[in-house]
């Protein structure tokens, strides 16, 4: 694959654009590799510092005021906003509500719930409701 960099002093983010005469496979993974930019979250769990990988989260959520975050099996918080820590995410994370994110490479089903929400369960058996403001975009982003 050639790849060319041109260096714009105009330019206030950096894009790539791909040009090519079919999607292969091997483009879809250089698009996921440009979008997901991971970079590790500092978290705390038990007045500890841990290093946590995008990669591995879950969900994210608004607990009492504080962000709280959920890997396979354990529970930590972050010090940062959740629009904060959305940025520092990769593309595999979607807003579900006010106080959500939700990595959906972790989801298992989803199913509807109560006034127009959906209910979410993942992977490591951690559900969350969808609110109706955000079941759009959740199910465009599934292509549904």
């Amino acid at each position: 694959m050639k790849v060319e960099l041109i260096i714009d002093k105009n330019v206030a983010k950096p894009y790539a654009i791909i040009y090519s005469n079919e999607k292969t496979e091997h483009i879809n993974n250089v698009i996921k590799i440009l979008k997901s930019s991971e970079r590790a979250l500092p978290v705390t769990l038990n007045d500890k510092i841990h290093i946590l990988w995008p990669r591995d989260i879950y969900l994210i959520q608004v607990t009492d005021g504080k962000l709280t975050v959920y890997d396979k099996d354990k529970t930590y918080s972050l010090n940062k906003r959740l629009y904060e820590a959305k940025e520092l995410l990769g593309s595999n994370f979607i807003q579900i509500s006010k106080s959500s994110v939700v990595n959906v490479n972790y989801v298992e089903s989803v199913e509807a719930s109560f006034s127009g929400t959906l209910k979410v369960k993942l992977k490591n058996n951690l559900s969350d409701y969808i609110s109706r403001f955000f079941v759009k975009d959740f199910k465009k982003y599934l292509g549904l």
